[in-house]
């Protein structure tokens, strides 16, 4: 076998280091470098992502309490003014029954009819009340 005779072997060691020298000069003059460039720009990469997520984590915390006020003074405003309504109907409504009673006489009937259209307009304010807390 040519591979195990005695002659060849400087041969072979020879063509060995040489291929092995010119492989590792060649790797470390180009595949080296790139490979560093390419890590330096994943680590500048991840930094500026950590670092935008990071200030978008901030904008969103400052938003969603932005909305969370907004949303409360809403709702406060919106119950301030179904008790003005209310409030507002219920005084209208007695002033009407004062001034119609005043002026007619009226059966038994139409007073429980009215006492009964009063109590659906409290039902009425609990309803929209409680819409509105939600």
């Amino acid at each position: 076998m040519p591979q195990l005779d005695i002659t060849t072997f400087l041969s072979q060691i020879f063509w060995l280091l040489l291929f092995f020298w010119l492989f590792y000069f060649i790797t470390f003059q180009t595949v080296v470098p790139l490979i560093v460039n390419a890590l330096k720009m994943r680590v500048k990469r991840f930094s500026s992502i950590q670092l935008s997520s990071s200030e978008l984590q901030k904008e969103v915390s400052s938003v969603s309490a932005k909305y969370d006020t907004f949303f409360s003074e809403s709702c406060g405003s919106c119950y301030k003014l179904v008790q003005k309504s209310y409030s507002n109907v219920a005084s209208w409504a007695l002033k009407s029954s004062k001034q119609v009673s005043s002026q007619f006489k009226f059966t038994p009937n139409y007073l429980n009819n009215l006492v009964n259209s009063f109590i659906q307009l409290q039902l009425i304010k609990r309803v929209l009340l409680q819409l509105l807390r939600k």
